[in-house]
């Protein structure tokens, strides 16, 4: 089945453009009053200072180019950073070092890389990690729910909701992961929180009407939880 439309849940605004119109092929690297940046051939600049999500990456291919025919690297549990690009949004630009930089075909950003151990999760009573694992086991309950590290992909009828993590480059206010805990598919309906550094935001959104319903204060199960001493603040 095709999914043709998108719904990108974001404070950044995508074209449907071709990546290619806009950038080809690797930056040059410069330094600017103690800034890096990436120069590119179509003058497009990243200041890897800024709007970036840092990450653990357990495996991913860097390629030349935005196209997996292009040459590539591998790379292994590497720490990089992540940028986001204009046009479409099925490639960032990852950057790990002055030698190892190039595009990352997002779909091929592994599970692993994103939920870590779960016995640490687990071990560690802490309410963000444990959520993680209450996401995974319900992605994989669902088939039109997948999780390619920043990127929460959701497909309903011919619609492909897209929650972003925030590409801010600092833990504050701004820095937010969205984590998804339960679907109501007879409602069509999900509970999705937005794990800020300082807390959390839980709400409903309808995945049919591609809008939140609601914002919701307490979790209940959540609460119980923590009240148990299961789960840490």
């Amino acid at each position: 089945m095709q999914y043709s439309d998108e719904k990108i849940i974001d404070e950044t605004i995508f074209q449907e453009n071709n990546l290619s119109e806009f950038i080809y092929d690797l930056p040059f690297i410069m330094t600017k009053d103690e800034n890096t940046f990436l120069q590119f051939p179509n003058s497009y600049i990243i200041n890897l200072s800024e709007n970036y999500r840092e990450y653990k990456i357990d495996y991913i291919r860097i390629y030349h180019s935005n196209s997996k025919d292009s040459q590539y690297i591998e790379v292994k549990n590497e720490d990089v950073l992540l940028f986001k690009l204009p046009g479409k949004c099925d490639w960032l630009y990852c950057y790990v070092s002055d030698f190892m930089h190039g595009y990352l075909y997002v779909y091929d950003i592994s599970k692993e890389s994103f939920y870590g151990n779960f016995d640490k999760n687990r071990e560690s009573g802490n309410y963000y990690r444990m959520s993680l694992i209450d996401e995974y086991e319900l992605i994989n309950n669902y088939s039109n729910i997948e999780r390619y590290g920043p990127l929460l992909e959701i497909k309903y009828n011919h619609n492909v909701i897209r929650f972003w993590d925030s590409f801010t480059g600092e833990k504050v206010v701004r820095d937010y992961h969205y984590l998804l805990l339960d679907y109501y598919e007879k409602n069509n309906e999900i509970l999705i929180v937005k794990q800020l550094w300082e807390g959390s935001k839980a709400y409903i959104y309808n995945i049919q009407s591609t809008e939140y319903t609601c914002e919701i204060e307490d979790i209940p199960h959540l609460k119980l939880l923590k009240n148990k001493g299961i789960l840490s603040s």
